[in-house]
């Protein structure tokens, strides 16, 4: 169609077509982009109305975020078995999750001078922006509040010595925290590691 033929009622057949597929703040952001295109049509003398601002745009919908309980994490790294390497870098990562709070970019991106082992002091300045296993950087995070020291009790600190001591046995010059195998953790290697445990 040309720019100047879309209706309102065009703009809302592609949004309920496109809701059938697609969340719907990641239609918000798509919409943000169209109704700006028709401000721009219009300066340009190519349309006269904006029918993606008559219409409006659909709801945003708060995303819901399961939390673990002290009970399942537990049950959790019960299953673990830290004298074998793997399922320790796994309790470690699962640990140092649930106590912080961190999103998984953020702790694998961590690395072992991001934390002052006297102080407790864990300094989060950047996040993980990962591809592949060779094609991975670390970004500064999406917004400033991201950017943050925590404090670490005394038992995390305790877990991250032991592990920094297991994991430098096997990668001697590995700076992340949370790596088996020299490489960052990436966000599906938890969650499918979670899943076979609970299989």
């Amino acid at each position: 169609m040309a720019t100047d033929e879309i209706e309102p009622i065009n703009v809302q057949n592609w949004q309920l077509k496109i809701t059938k597929e697609f969340s719907p703040n990641y239609i918000r952001i798509v919409q943000g982009m169209l109704s700006i295109a028709f401000d721009r049509a219009i300066v340009l003398g190519l349309a006269k109305k904006n029918p993606s601002r008559m219409i409006g745009n659909i709801k945003s919908k708060k995303t819901k975020v399961d939390f673990w309980t002290l009970e399942e994490f537990q049950k959790v790294i019960s299953l673990l078995y830290k004298g074998d390497y793997y399922e320790h870098y796994l309790f470690m990562s699962f640990w140092l999750l649930f106590m912080t709070g961190m999103r998984i970019g953020e702790a694998a991106a961590l690395q072992w001078s991001d934390i002052d082992f006297e102080t407790g002091m864990l300094s989060i300045t950047k996040t993980l922006y990962y591809k592949t296993m060779t094609d991975y950087k670390f970004v500064e995070p999406k917004t400033q509040a991201s950017i943050r020291t925590l404090y670490i009790d005394a038992d995390t600190i305790n877990e991250l010595k032991v592990w920094k001591e297991v994991q430098q046995k096997i990668l001697p010059k590995c700076k992340l925290i949370l790596s088996y195998n020299g490489t960052p953790t990436s966000k599906t290697t938890l969650p499918r590691a979670l899943e076979n445990l609970r299989n």
